[in-house]
């Protein structure tokens, strides 16, 4: 029964019809239609109101990702999904602005369909039962409580907190994934590959769950998180082109892990200046461009 809906799921048609049945549901919200204004939305989409080397930024990473994906017949989906998650961190990174999460869930739900013919569960589930949750929910508590106020910093105990609980999860995550992957390879005859690169799969997917998680509370260190399970995704990716026979995927995936890096730099100096400045991420008044 299990196996069966992952492999329902894992049809990028059907993430995608779950996307659109998502957005219906979070614009039938009054406070959530009330928050998402026309200035919201330029802010978030209009070129005009990024600085040019952010824009710089995010046009160069398109392209790449475009050509690479098209020349090596990386596919739609995968498209889809890169360039749904370079979107979205960066109208996050830049913009702190909610309608980038719904280019996040958009992007989840479809890399979430995709990853088990790489043999990555960890990042399947990740995708499905906690990005796309965390997502929808971070969209209702942006635009009901929390969008208008400024970023917040971790004290010392929390950081110590969060990297002992980053540790335990990852041991227990790893045998956690083991086990999936044993089993669904069995259940579906060899539909799906098994586990390719365990620990690391286990480290970046723990490593996203505590960031997405902080950038729902809004608080700064978020992007340090990223910057960290980047790294690792990189590896990993590597690793995954090296072995591998999907090529043009692969590589298109990993040149979107190293444009997450330097977004994440970007991230988190936007968002340290804000937080130090006490300044708020609120879009600028009706029909004003403000770059930032």
């Amino acid at each position: 029964m299990f196996s069966q809906l992952v492999v329902y799921l894992s049809k990028p048609t059907i993430a995608i019809g779950i996307f659109i049945i998502t957005v219906l549901l979070l614009l039938s919200s009054k406070d959530v239609r009330r928050a998402l204004t026309l200035a919201s939305f330029l802010d978030a989409f209009n070129p005009m109101t990024y600085k040019p080397i952010n824009l710089a930024f995010i046009v160069i990473t398109i392209t790449l990702i475009s050509i690479v994906n098209y020349l090596y017949h990386g596919g739609l989906y995968v498209y889809i999904a890169l360039i749904s998650g370079i979107l979205c961190a960066s109208i996050v990174g830049m913009k702190g602005n909610p309608w980038g999460l719904f280019i996040g869930i958009l992007g989840s739900l479809v890399y979430g369909a995709i990853s088990p013919k790489w043999g990555m569960y960890g990042n399947f589930m990740l995708q499905y039962i906690f990005y796309f949750p965390i997502y929808t929910y971070a969209i209702y508590s942006w635009t009901t409580t929390g969008w208008q106020k400024p970023p917040k910093n971790l004290n010392v105990k929390q950081i110590i907190f969060f990297s002992i609980l980053i540790i335990i999860t990852t041991i227990v995550y790893t045998y956690v994934l083991q086990y999936f992957s044993h089993w669904i390879t069995t259940a579906t005859h060899g539909k799906f590959k098994p586990q390719t690169v365990g620990w690391i799969d286990s480290l970046t997917n723990t490593l996203s769950i505590l960031a997405v998680y902080l950038m729902m509370k809004r608080y700064t260190e978020q992007w340090v998180v990223w910057l960290i399970k980047d790294a690792f995704s990189i590896a990993m990716w590597f690793y995954a082109l090296s072995v591998g026979d999907h090529w043009g995927s692969d590589m298109a995936i990993l040149l979107s892990a190293i444009a997450y890096t330097i977004n994440g730099i970007i991230g988190l100096n936007i968002w340290r200046k804000k937080s130090h400045d006490h300044k708020s991420f609120s879009p600028p008044p009706e029909n004003t461009i403000t770059p930032t």
